[in-house]
């Protein structure tokens, strides 16, 4: 129940040796409108001894009887064998993307084709490179909060029609406002948007992260607009379950990242060519739930 400590399920062998983790990010879900217990999964591995005999397996079963809701986003292939046998909904996250400048998408994707294989030798991963959060706004990412407003949309509309982290004011300032890295725009009232612009490692592009979208007051437009007068190669949005948003997406010019002609690398520091897949495993809701997750759920809108 501390906030600044990690949460982690663990097992030690006979002599007292760490063999196998799982870690779990605590958070409390909507369930159509219900407050429930629930925790987001984070690095989950085992020695091989311990792999050969199930104990990671055993983790993960003991995460799921203490928490009614378990989730993860980003895992490998035998993930998610292992998730789809123990019951796990498992699907990708859609990707929305708005191309706001095709000219500098394309320098974008010539530059991922260019990284190669030896990237993870030449990269420079210190944070002082990482120069995500750079805002449109010249004065900064802006928050727009309206606490009591935001609130009561939240419980009143939008929580009660889905299934996903509970999303309330609190929530907002924690994940977003409070960031230590990252500087996110934060518009919450009747609607919510938030949104962050990542530059690519060594690149002068600018990319704009929306991470967060429900309801539509104009703010999105609006994003869209600043965004291409600032000269962003193009806007992008993960997301499961997208809803009355896909609407707005629409609107607003974002596609189905499937339904594009041109390749948008997603991956940029550095950037990396090909499309990136987010795949979203989830227990403890009805396989047809209507779900709102994206990028931000589980720590995923990081450096990749």
């Amino acid at each position: 129940d501390d906030p600044q400590l990690l949460s982690v399920l663990a097992s030690r062998d006979g002599g007292g040796a760490l063999e196998a983790f799982l870690g779990l990010v605590p958070v409390t879900f909507s369930k159509l409108g219900e407050r429930v217990d629930g925790a987001w999964l984070a690095m989950w591995t085992a020695t091989p001894e311990a792999q050969a005999r199930r104990v990671g397996l055993a983790l993960l079963l003991a995460a799921r009887e203490r928490f009614p809701v378990l989730a993860c986003l980003g895992f490998n292939e035998t993930a998610k064998r292992i998730y789809q046998a123990v019951d796990f909904t498992v699907r990708p996250l859609d990707r929305w993307v708005r191309i706001l400048d095709p000219d500098a998408v394309a320098r974008l994707t010539a530059a991922g084709h260019e990284v190669g294989t030896d990237r993870l030798q030449t990269r420079d991963t210190s944070l002082d490179t990482l120069t995500s959060g750079v805002a449109i706004d010249p004065q900064g990412a802006r928050t727009e909060m309206d606490a009591e407003l935001w609130n009561h949309a939240w419980q009143e509309r939008f929580a009660p029609g889905l299934v996903g982290t509970w999303r309330d004011a609190d929530y907002l300032t924690r994940r977003y406002v409070e960031h230590p890295r990252f500087r996110y725009g934060v518009h919450a009232g009747n609607a919510l948007l938030v949104h962050r612009v990542e530059q690519p490692l060594g690149r002068d592009e600018r990319v704009v992260r929306i991470v967060e979208l429900l309801g539509d007051d104009g703010a999105l437009g609006s994003l869209v607009d600043a965004a291409e007068a600032a000269g962003a190669a193009f806007a992008d949005f993960y997301c499961a379950g997208a809803g009355e948003s896909a609407a707005m997406l629409e609107a607003a010019g974002f596609r189905r990242e499937a339904d594009l002609d041109a390749e948008v690398p997603s991956r940029l520091q550095p950037v990396e060519a090909g499309r990136t897949e987010i795949p979203l495993a989830i227990a403890g809701v009805d396989a047809s739930a209507p779900l709102y997750v994206t990028r931000s759920d589980g720590d995923q809108d990081r450096p990749n």
